[in-house]
Parts: structure tokens; sequence; C-alpha cells
């Protein structure tokens, strides 16, 4: 069996999204450089990789999250008409955050490490 669908417009549309962060003494950091994608209606993206690879700043950028010292190019069109790249502070807060997107960081626990142990020897009590 199989369904007839045709795909909308995408619900959110990165094109060339880069983000650096401008350092003291005029040095600039790329985070995340040319990231390309679309979300398309009923469709759920995860970002996935390794530890400093972006994937916190992408998602700050698109939250409209990030530091004074970021600068960022490109678009991130959300609903074929808001540019969140360029969205002001009460657009993102009353229709982006927490509304049309969320971000969900999750800090892996020693647990998830079973070969690691969670709290160093020589801090662990005696056995005595």
């Amino acid at each position: 069996m199989t369904a007839d669908h045709t795909p909308g417009p995408a619900v959110l549309d990165v094109q060339d999204l880069s983000v650096r962060f401008r350092m003291r003494g005029g040095r600039d950091i790329a985070a995340v450089t040319d990231a390309r994608f679309s979300v398309a209606p009923g469709e759920c993206l995860a970002l996935v990789g390794e530890s400093g690879c972006g994937k916190s700043v992408l998602a700050s950028a698109l939250l409209g999250l990030l530091p004074a010292n970021a600068q960022t190019t490109g678009s991130a069109v959300l609903g074929g008409e808001t540019d969140l790249l360029t969205a002001g502070e009460r657009t993102l807060a009353r229709t982006v955050r927490g509304g049309a997107s969320a971000s969900y960081r999750r800090a892996p626990p020693p647990i998830s490490r079973p070969c690691a142990p969670s709290v160093p020897s020589w801090r662990r009590p005696s056995a005595s």
C-alpha cells in the first residue's frame, strides 16, 4: 500500500548558515560553516555529532540565543516567511521558542559509559 503524499513547502529551510564568534583582539572563530537542510511538514530533525562540532551553536542560532559577539550569515526561514537569523526578539519569543521549535540538550550521564567510573578511585570511600 502506498500513500499519496505530496510534500508541502519546508517548515524550516536553512541555507548557507554560518556562525562566527569575534574574540578579543579581533580574531574570528568559525563554529558553523555553510549548514544546509530543510525540514518538511511531519519531519523531525536531530542534530547529531561529536562534541564541539557546532550542534549547540547551530540550535542557538535558530532560536536567537547566541551571545553578542556572534555573527551569522545565510538564512533560516521558518514557515516560508520568518527568517530566524534576522527576526526580532519579540517575534522569536512569541512564535518560535517553545512553540514552533524546541531544543533539547542532553549531557550523557556517567552510566552511559560503563567502562568509566563515575567517581575517581581516589575519591571513593574506603570499604572499611
